[in-house]
């Protein structure tokens, strides 16, 4: 049962990625945006998860997780609500 807790927090990034990459793609199959380019932007974040998820001392789990969450919030942000829709003239 303890090994089930350790493979937890990778499930959950698995389980993630599984369901937000391919609403990204659907969403911007459309737009200007190549598939290899959002993959590519999705893939750095969850390597820092994953890496988060390994055993390092915690501080540079905490930092590493903290890291990617944070990349991978802002990722879907901007492939999912449209932060680089040209349309606001940003």
């Amino acid at each position: 049962m303890n090994h089930l807790k350790t493979a937890r927090p990778l499930l959950i990034m698995l389980l993630l990625s599984v369901f937000t990459i391919p609403i990204s793609l659907f969403l911007n199959w459309q737009t200007s945006e190549r598939v290899t380019n959002i993959l590519f932007n999705y893939s750095q974040p969850l390597f820092l998860l994953f890496l988060g998820s390994y055993r390092f001392p915690r501080w540079i789990k905490v930092v590493l997780l903290f890291l990617g969450y944070i990349l991978y919030s802002y990722m879907c942000l901007y492939y999912m609500i449209g932060f680089h829709n040209p349309h606001w003239g940003n």
